[in-house]
């Protein structure tokens, strides 16, 4: 008679991409003894890569999420709606805000990006990551912002995402933002090749995206932004991508 493996619980917290791939892996080649838990605190997780396509107005809300729930389902992995405020490692459990606690033998974390913790604090700051939350505070300033000209809004990072979230802004919305990329760095794209550097900044110039490099940013108040040296950047909201 064929012995039944022991049962072993394999508990993923969060739903980012290398859970994804995981879930997709059990689902197309299942263990035999394994059960799988999938954790997150929304049936949905959005693909960061498509993020500035989504700006553009290029995909919908629907094509850049993963339905967590069904990827479990087609997996057969338990999937728990809840977020997790800790783990107890003696006794291997995972504990939630709003139900019991459940066992695991192996643990995974990939919850995904958070901000980076030295940003300011302020209303009108809107932190990239996690995506989530920020697509849903980006739609609200779309609303806030219909019928305006030149909103001033700053973009706080100079790296390829930063620049990709720029250009999506100005290529949907033109003239109703007016886009100021701050990086602390001395020019955009460090680490990238001078050519590149110089392709991406003409076609900044060609949507009209001012950047102001060399800019630390020290404090945030509702008229905009300012560096430890008292040089002050004009801005109404602010996307925190850098971290």
């Amino acid at each position: 008679m064929q012995q039944i493996p022991d049962v072993r619980d394999i508990v993923l917290v969060g739903g980012g991409h290398s859970h994804v791939q995981v879930l997709r892996r059990f689902g197309m080649r299942p263990e035999p003894g394994v059960r799988l838990t999938l954790v997150a605190r929304e049936p949905h997780t959005p693909y960061s890569g498509m993020l500035p396509g989504f700006i553009a107005g290029q995909y919908p809300w629907d094509a850049i999420h993963i339905d967590l729930a069904r990827l479990g389902a087609f997996c057969n992995a338990r999937f728990i709606a809840d977020e997790v405020i800790g783990v107890d490692p003696e006794d291997n459990r995972v504990l939630f805000v709003d139900r019991p606690s459940i066992r695991y033998d192996v643990l995974s974390i990939n919850t995904g990006g958070v901000p980076l913790q030295g940003m300011p604090v302020h209303d009108t700051v809107l932190p990239v990551k996690p995506i989530g939350r920020f697509i849903e505070a980006w739609e609200g300033l779309v609303d806030r912002t219909r019928g305006h000209a030149e909103f001033p809004l700053a973009i706080v990072g100079g790296g390829p995402g930063s620049v990709e979230l720029a250009v999506a802004i100005a290529e949907r919305f033109g003239s109703r933002f007016c886009i100021t990329l701050v990086t602390a760095d001395s020019a955009l794209l460090r680490g990238h090749s001078n050519r590149m550097r110089t392709a991406i900044e003409r076609v900044l110039g060609l949507h009209g995206i001012v950047t102001a490099t060399g800019f630390t940013v020290s404090n945030v108040d509702n008229a905009g932004l300012w560096s430890a040296s008292g040089d002050f950047i004009a801005a109404e909201s602010t996307l925190w991508v850098t971290g």
